[in-house]
């Protein structure tokens, strides 16, 4: 089972220990935000503060969008982080959320996304690409750097079986959760001519580790109310939302707070509200790793068992060394089950 954690840069002069530390755990992948949210710092910047403090994990954007950079200008940037960490950068790209949000947009439509990755792909792949009609270059890029799609709905799922690399599915993994998702990139996949297990499949958890349960699910709401809204947003069709949630994720959306987008603690109006609307632990369930080290060593196995191989999470935490601290040891079971299982 590969790890991964996507930390919200807020602290550049921290990030170096942060990133040394989440390395040295057993993590294998890391993911920079890219946003202009109240907190976040520029993505490529701290990408490359990343990999100047690391030697092994593979990181890049997570997640970008199409709208705030010519996609030249993000082929160039993630190019030149992957040049400088000896190929280990890899990009994810969605719609947009508060990246775009904060600057008074709206998400980029489906279409406008397909577009953005295959300009991409021919600029990693021939040095060259048109987009609206204008012709661009970017002769010197040694290798292709993977592209990831981020998606939470069956059509965005469905577009990065077909043109993407890779997925990291936002949706939760729940059993219907995993069938839907399993199914939707699939067929997107066999448009596109290949199949499920030609995509690297990654799936979004919100974490939370404690002494004990209840302590870790306070750490986690605000989190599970930014997975819930990002997850649930625009529709909630073919997304397997039990009849008896609806109604309160459809007010979880109409009340979620922006502002307090991915801020943790528990002064964040977006935990209280999932905690109001009887959705915490509907949402722990379906899209969260919360409770002690024995819990997550559990349900991570469990997840491995419903065919999960790929777990990413964003730990929403005050105290991200004793998170660190509780999660290489979480790593370091998992690892060791799957070593001794049958």
């Amino acid at each position: 089972m590969q790890f991964g954690v996507s930390w919200v840069p807020d602290d550049l002069g921290g990030y170096a220990d942060l990133v040394r530390g989440t390395e040295a755990i057993g993590v294998d992948r890391i993911g920079v935000p890219d946003s202009q949210a109240s907190r976040y710092r520029e993505c490529y910047t701290t990408l490359s503060e990343l990999f100047h403090h690391t030697t092994r994990v593979t990181a890049g954007p997570l997640v970008t969008n199409p709208l705030t950079r010519h996609p030249a200008v993000t082929a160039a940037a993630i190019a030149s982080a992957d040049e400088l960490s000896g190929g280990r950068a890899f990009i994810c790209l969605a719609t947009g959320d508060t990246g775009v949000f904060n600057l008074g947009m709206r998400p980029a439509k489906l279409a406008q996304l397909e577009e953005y990755v295959l300009v991409l792909r021919d600029l990693f792949h021939h040095g060259r690409a048109t987009f609206r009609g204008d012709e661009m270059r970017l002769e010197w890029v040694g290798r292709h750097v993977p592209i990831l799609i981020a998606a939470g709905g069956p059509r965005a799922l469905r577009l990065a079986g077909r043109i993407a690399d890779g997925v990291v599915v936002g949706m939760g993994f729940t059993p219907d959760a995993v069938s839907l998702v399993n199914q939707y990139v699939a067929e997107g996949a066999a448009e596109g001519g290949r199949s499920l297990d030609d995509l690297e499949v990654w799936y979004m958890a919100r974490a939370a580790v404690a002494d004990r349960r209840e302590d870790a699910v306070r750490l986690v709401r605000p989190s599970l109310a930014a997975a819930g809204a990002h997850a649930f947003r625009f529709s909630l069709d073919g997304k397997a939302v039990p009849d008896e949630f609806v109604e309160a994720v459809v007010e979880l959306e109409r009340r979620y707070d922006l502002t307090a987008h991915n801020m943790p603690g528990e002064g964040n109006p977006n935990g209280r509200l999932v905690e109001e609307l009887g959705l915490t632990d509907y949402l722990a369930d379906r899209m969260g790793v919360v409770g002690t080290e024995r819990q997550c060593i559990d349900k991570l196995t469990a997840l491995r068992d419903r065919g999960i191989h790929n777990v990413i999470v964003r730990p929403l935490v005050l105290d991200r060394h004793d998170f660190l601290r509780r999660w290489g040891r979480v790593i370091a079971a998992v690892r060791a089950d799957a070593a001794t299982g049958p």
